[in-house]
C-alpha cells in the first residue's frame, strides 16, 4: 500500500494542471534544467575560442583562465543544485553576485572603457546579464530555496558579501600579472 501512495503522489507532482504552482523541488529542477542548457551553448563557444588562443600560442591569457575556469565550475555548481547540495547555493549564489557586481561594474565604466584587444559590450547585453544573473540570485534567496537547502542568514550573508572581495582580489592580480607580461 505504501508504494501505490508514493506512486500516486508522484502522479501528482509530475502531472501539473497550468494554474497550479510548482513546488520549490520542480523549480529548481527547471533552473537546473536551463541553466545545463545555457552552460553547453557557452561551453561550445568558449571551447573554440580555447582552441583559438592556444593556436596563436596564447592559451593562458588573462582572457581565456576564466573561460577556462568557467568550464570546470559551472557543470560542478549544476550538479551540485541539482543534487540539493548546499555547496551548489553557496557556489551558484557566488557566480551570480559575481555576473551582478560585473555588469554593474561594466554599465558604470562602460563610456570610458577601451579594452585592448576588442571593442566594448553593448550596453544591452550588460543590461541582460545583469537583470538574468540578478533573477537567479534573488530566486536563490527565496524562503522556499534556502530551507530547501537549510541556509541560514549568517551563510547567505558571507556568500554574497565574500563576491565584492574576491573582485577586488582578482582585479589587483590583474593588475600585478598584466605589470609583469
Amino acid at each position: 500500500m505504501d508504494q501505490q501512495q508514493q506512486r500516486e503522489e508522484a502522479e501528482k507532482n509530475t502531472d501539473m494542471l497550468p494554474g497550479e504552482e510548482k513546488t520549490a523541488g520542480q523549480q529548481l529542477t527547471l533552473l537546473c534544467t536551463g541553466l545545463s542548457v545555457i552552460f553547453l551553448l557557452q561551453a561550445f563557444k568558449s571551447i573554440r575560442s580555447l582552441y583559438y588562443n592556444a593556436e596563436r600560442g596564447d592559451f593562458f591569457s588573462l582572457v581565456t583562465l576564466p573561460e577556462a575556469i568557467g568550464l570546470i565550475i559551472t557543470p560542478v555548481m549544476i550538479y551540485l543544485l541539482f543534487k540539493r547540495k548546499k555547496a551548489g547555493w553557496t557556489i551558484a549564489a557566488f557566480i551570480f553576485t559575481l555576473g551582478c557586481i560585473m555588469s554593474i561594474e561594466t554599465l558604470v565604466l562602460q563610456p570610458n572603457m577601451r579594452t585592448f584587444r576588442s571593442s566594448p559590450t553593448p550596453l544591452y547585453e550588460q543590461l541582460v546579464a545583469l537583470v538574468f544573473s540578478g533573477g537567479i540570485l534573488y530566486y536563490l534567496n527565496t524562503k522556499k530555496i534556502r530551507e530547501l537547502f537549510s541556509i541560514n542568514k549568517n551563510q547567505r550573508f558571507y556568500t554574497i558579501a565574500f563576491a565584492p572581495f574576491s573582485v577586488v582580489f582578482f582585479k589587483l592580480c590583474s593588475l600585478v600579472l598584466a605589470a609583469f607580461s
